[in-house]
């Protein structure tokens, strides 16, 4: 069999229980965003008394809470009802807090499965044996019935437990439940929906996670479902609609095989205007009617600030049931349907197989500061991004069929007619460009005359700091704007022959062009370093 062993965890110092926390409840967040919360964060991380599991796991609960009045709500509130285990009781007299460590020996549970009133459980293995966690689980959560969070993560791609204990059913006040990483869990058993008072559930990077139970629906008190990392999820079940309370959603996915009520699908999405964060769209190849795009209305969720949109790689080879063709929509229509909200941050569009295409939508993205387009294999020329007014990074990749990287690109075909006095700015904030896996690609070049007025009128790419070209074969070239340009920081240049050969050290013939900038890259070779 196997043994736990259980910790009495010692006091942090302050400082170490702040860095602690505030590593957790900062992840993902902006610099500014930390700053806003870290006064509040501070207070918080006092209360926890040192105790590096209440650190981690108010930590956890509280990277989900955007707003400093939910952060001063959780100070305020009366979870701080905590009990150090007692320095003359034992700890199944007075313990709020256990963190248990499970090891190939043998197994006693009796000094702790008594603990009625247990808070927090934390469970790490030290095992090569899961067996051992999934003995152990079932008895330890049959116990405490006033658990509010529960942390049974792995790292990356570990195994505690196969399945879930059916016993995870009992704790109808359990509010956090952290089952990241389990890479063999394959279903979650249907009695966790009746965890009416869950708010967090974390299933990112279960692999092999293969379906979410059906009544699912009835988590009303849902806030956030994080299912990033979860390949083998087919489909949503229906109910997903119903969880009005939900903040995050970190992946939709799109199924082949609609079956009558059991999956939910895009239009489901139409009521659930809190969600914001990051929101992944999969499957969208799945997609028979615009109408079921059009009535999600991804547009009203406002909260939104990352967007990722894949229509998958096998877009010409997917089918419904055996035997039955399923009808595509235009993908030109598609994507016009697919309208995310203004204040998007982040955008990322993968596997899109219809023509080039600008959407209306996308200009009037104003805060956009990123994009990424990859495999859309059937664009021969890329639209232009250069009107987007606040884009700061830009990444294209795998574009089989562009040859060619022109006017179009910068979207100035439009302003020929504008006088020359006044300025024109293509990608006026961008600072980071990167082209990947454009194997076809041989010119880089703008039709602006080098004596003309208009050059003088026309600014590209100001502020640029970083860029990068990789696999590109064919790339014969790069523009005079990027050769004369005094903001480049750093020049990557990986796996395209002839650019590596005419940057190449004191001979290539665009070295004195580009020699002034700090570093420079080539084939995963310094040629130079900025300091040296």
């Amino acid at each position: 069999m196997g043994s736990t062993t259980m910790f009495q965890l010692g006091q942090l110092s302050q400082e170490e229980c702040w860095s602690l926390f505030s590593r957790v409840a900062f992840s993902g967040r902006t610099s500014k965003e930390c700053q806003s919360l870290e006064d509040i964060g501070m207070k918080v991380a006092n209360k926890c008394q040192g105790l590096p599991l209440a650190a981690k796991v108010l930590g956890g609960l509280l990277r989900f809470k955007r707003s400093r009045e939910q952060w001063q709500s959780v100070l305020d509130s009366e979870i701080w009802e905590l009990e150090e285990a007692g320095k003359e009781s034992s700890f199944n007299e007075r313990g709020r807090h256990l963190m248990l460590k499970l090891k190939d020996k043998a197994l006693s549970l009796d000094s702790i499965c008594n603990v009625k009133a247990l808070r927090t459980l934390l469970v790490e293995s030290q095992s090569i044996n899961n067996s051992v966690a999934n003995a152990v689980l079932p008895q330890l959560l049959d116990q405490p019935k006033c658990l509010r969070a529960v942390d049974l993560s792995m790292p990356r791609f570990g195994c505690l437990i196969e399945e879930l204990p059916k016993e995870i059913g009992k704790l109808t006040h359990l509010r956090y439940l952290n089952l990241s990483n389990h890479g063999d869990l394959q279903i979650l058993p249907e009695v966790m929906c009746d965890l009416c008072n869950l708010q967090t559930l974390d299933i990112t990077g279960c692999r092999k996670l293969e379906k979410l139970p059906h009544g699912i629906g009835k988590l009303i008190n849902l806030r956030h479902l994080l299912n990033k990392g979860t390949q083998r999820l087919k489909f949503m079940p229906k109910g997903v609609e119903k969880l009005a309370s939900l903040r995050t959603l970190m992946k939709f996915i799109v199924s082949a095989d609609a079956i009558g009520n059991e999956i939910s699908t895009l239009s489901d999405l139409k009521n659930l205007n809190q969600i914001r964060g990051c929101l992944e769209i999969r499957g969208l190849r799945n997609l028979t009617d615009v109408s079921e795009v059009e009535q999600a209305q991804l547009q009203n969720k406002k909260n939104l600030l990352v967007l990722e949109l894949s229509f998958d790689s096998d877009w010409e080879n997917f089918s419904g049931k055996k035997g039955e063709q399923r009808v595509k929509i235009d993908g030109k229509t598609l994507l016009e349907a697919l309208q995310p909200p203004p204040f998007l941050e982040k955008l990322e569009i993968r596997h899109y197989r219809g023509p080039t295409v600008f959407p209306s939508w996308m200009i009037s993205l104003t805060k956009l500061k990123s994009l990424d387009l990859s495999h859309c294999k059937n664009w021969k020329s890329l639209p232009p991004l250069g009107k987007l007014p606040s884009l700061e990074s830009l990444r294209i990749r795998n574009m089989e069929r562009v040859k060619k990287v022109g006017d179009e690109f910068l979207g100035l075909e439009g302003d020929q007619g504008q006088a020359s006095s006044s300025f024109i700015t293509a990608f006026p904030n961008l600072e980071h460009l990167r082209f990947e896996g454009l194997r076809s690609w041989k010119k880089w070049h703008y039709g602006i005359p080098s004596t003309s007025s208009r050059e003088e009128s026309v600014k590209i790419m100001p502020i640029l700091s970083s860029l990068e070209i990789w696999g590109c074969i064919k790339l014969q070239s790069l523009p005079d704007h990027i050769l004369q340009m005094t903001t480049l920081n750093k020049l990557y240049i990986h796996r395209s022959p002839i650019l590596s050969e005419r940057c190449r050290k004191d001979t290539g013939e665009y070295w004195p062009s580009i020699a002034h900038t700090p570093n420079i890259v080539i084939n995963g070779e310094y040629i130079k370093r900025e300091g040296q």
